[in-house]
């Protein structure tokens, strides 16, 4: 049998460690991305809600005859609600706020800008 003279036990601590230090960044990345993942699934739901409540409130705009004065109300749907506030700028241009709130909470305010002549709308402020 060869005196190996303790070679072999720090050999094998140093490779644990290594082996150990690498599981732990790997664990540490697939938190990270686990996290990144959800933050732009919460963007994107975000972004689907203010889309959605925009065409509807447009639609609301659309069914009235005048101009509506101020109008205010919430439109539900499965991932969040809009509540929008719908007030008369000029005579040819409303003013609609919206306030997006997610099922998990997080909220976006945006304000639109409404040509009810072209039926277009003209700015979009995200707040």
């Amino acid at each position: 049998m060869n005196n190996e003279k303790g070679f072999v036990t720090p050999v094998t601590l140093i490779l644990s460690l290594l082996l150990f230090s690498l599981l732990f960044y790997q664990v540490q990345q697939y938190t990270v991305e686990k996290r990144f993942l959800k933050e732009q699934e919460e963007i994107l739901t975000m972004d689907a809600l203010m889309q959605m409540g925009v065409v509807d409130i447009i639609d609301i705009i659309g069914a009235f005859d005048t101009p509506p004065q101020t109008l205010t109300g919430q439109l539900r749907y499965v991932k969040g609600n809009v509540h929008y506030v719908i007030a008369p700028g000029t005579e040819e241009r409303l003013s609609v706020k919206l306030e997006c709130v997610t099922n998990n909470g997080r909220k976006r305010n945006i304000e639109i800008f409404y040509d009810i002549i072209s039926s277009d709308i003209i700015d979009w402020i995200e707040t």
